[in-house]
């Protein structure tokens, strides 16, 4: 589903038509799931090494097939008539919990633009744009990676913020941290202070063990309270 969006976004950026697959977009949020499953342990490991060739797996007497429970938690608790700064504060696939929200940010602001314009498009016929309309709300990521391949959703957000910039939505900010740059600032106190609203209504810190705690003892000393502090 993301990729359908980045080949509009292109086509859009371009002033193109651009013709999804899916005649409806809404319907096919109930036809699939998107997953992103990291390497992590056993069971992650497993899950990209399976599946078998189909010969090889009929003959061990298998099936790919899984099953999956879920989603469980809270979610990153975004009402629709959300007020405020939502802050994401997060690392490797940590951002994935965000891709979602990101593209009806994305696809909101390409209707916009094309009211504006008085152009419509088919891909955004069946949708209503009357959620996170509030003028005070907005969405900033800090995302940190390893290194610029392991990257998920930087073409997303980088559209996202362009043209809220450009177009002066003024609600969605994106920060991108590759730790084998050594040119990139690190997540320190000054780095935090200079970059985030400490009078956000939420904020989400997600990531490895250890990491987490860290980066929510450097928030801290930078005067954010706990009550701030969204557990995922």
């Amino acid at each position: 589903m993301l990729g359908q969006y980045l080949k509009f976004l292109d086509a859009f950026t371009k002033n193109q038509d651009y013709a999804s697959p899916y005649p409806d977009i809404n319907n096919v949020h109930k036809e699939y799931l998107e997953l992103y499953l990291k390497k992590l342990n056993v069971f992650s490991t497993f899950m990209h090494e399976f599946p078998l060739k189909e010969e090889e797996a009929k003959a061990k007497g298998l099936k790919n097939e899984f099953q999956v429970r879920g989603p469980f938690g809270p979610g990153i608790g975004v009402e629709p008539d959300q007020k405020g700064t939502i802050v994401g504060v997060v690392c490797g696939t940590g951002v994935v919990l965000f891709l979602d929200l990101a593209m009806y940010l994305l696809r909101m602001a390409i209707y916009k633009i094309g009211q504006k314009n008085g152009k419509t498009y088919k891909m955004f016929a069946n949708e209503n744009f009357d959620r996170l309309t509030d003028p005070s709300f907005k969405l900033v990521i800090f995302s940190a990676f390893k290194r610029q391949d392991h990257v998920l959703g930087e073409p997303l957000f980088r559209a996202l913020h362009d043209l809220s910039v450009k177009h002066g939505f003024n609600n969605f900010e994106y920060h991108l941290r590759l730790s084998e740059k050594a040119d990139d600032p690190k997540w320190d106190e000054a780095f935090f202070k200079k970059n985030l609203d400490l009078q956000a209504k939420k904020i989400v810190v997600y990531g490895p063990f250890g990491a987490e705690e860290d980066i929510k003892e450097t928030l801290i000393k930078v005067g954010v309270k706990g009550s701030q502090f969204h557990r995922v």
